[in-house]
């Protein structure tokens, strides 16, 4: 394992964010290198993105494996560079995991688990993959090859992925009942199939989106909050705002002045 590890912090930046084999482009947004990075000491606050991960960690001891199930509320990661050589992210896009294990994600939301726990057999083979490569180029095949195996195992066909891509490409501006009207779906049989494969309802799913979706344009523009609560489906500011502090645990306000302190994904939707 020495050698994979010397691999990537003599190559890796502080974020190295790598795409998946392009039949993995619809489960998993990108594979995350991170390396501590020492002049930061504040913890990060992880804004949910309804999605899941799993979770590398490389010490001087050793590898600890996690996983982390679709999240609905935020997350405090505490900085640990003095301990921690770097990470490795599998980062799952909404309803990823559900497609590439098979297994029902309504007991996953917000679980933070040791990967052994969630899947032995899984967290055996990643360990291996670990052990058995010397790069970057290496290690990012044999997880593709790992992946595309589960895939093809699982194999599920259900309509959560066209109608999480409907959704985003109507800026999730869509409503429940929109989305069951053009699905042929009951809102009940939606909310069935989404607790199965994301772990929450669809009216949930739809919430994070459009929160999510307006953080990015925060990022990328100096647009008023007002105009883009508005373009994303929201004309009651005050739904916005309780929504807004509902997921992100703070108000547009403090937010906006605290945006360092908070990790918004913006690869996963």
């Amino acid at each position: 394992m020495n050698k994979i590890i010397n691999n990537i912090l003599n190559t890796c930046k502080q974020y190295t964010y790598i795409l998946p084999h392009k039949l993995l482009r619809q489960y998993i947004a990108h594979y995350t290198i991170s390396i501590p990075d020492t002049s930061i000491k504040e913890n990060l606050t992880l804004v949910p993105d309804a999605s899941g991960c799993m979770i590398f960690k490389f010490d001087k001891k050793g590898i600890e494996s996690s996983f982390w199930g679709a999240t609905t509320k935020t997350t405090i990661v505490k900085n640990d560079i003095e301990n921690v050589l770097f990470r490795v992210f599998v980062e799952f896009r909404p309803g990823g995991v559900y497609y590439l294990t098979g297994l029902s994600q309504r007991e996953s939301t917000d679980l933070k688990i040791s990967l052994e726990d969630f899947n032995t057999l899984f967290s055996l083979e990643v360990n291996s993959i670990f052990e058995r490569t010397s790069t970057i180029k290496e290690l990012v095949e044999q997880l593709d090859m790992l992946f595309l195996s589960y895939l093809l195992k699982a194999n599920i066909v259900d309509m959560t992925i066209p109608i999480l891509e409907n959704a985003r490409k109507q800026n999730s501006i869509m409503s429940v009942k929109s989305i069951s009207q053009i699905s042929c779906y009951s809102e009940r049989h939606l909310n069935r199939i989404f607790n199965n494969s994301l772990g929450m309802s669809l009216k949930s799913y739809l919430r994070l989106l459009r929160i999510n979706l307006v953080l990015q344009e925060i990022q990328n523009n100096k647009i008023p909050f007002v105009t883009l609560a508005q373009d994303i489906g929201y004309y009651d500011q005050s739904h916005f705002i309780n929504d807004f502090k509902s997921i992100c645990g703070v108000n547009p306000t403090t937010y906006i002045k605290n945006l360092s302190d908070f990790y918004n994904e913006k690869y996963k939707f």
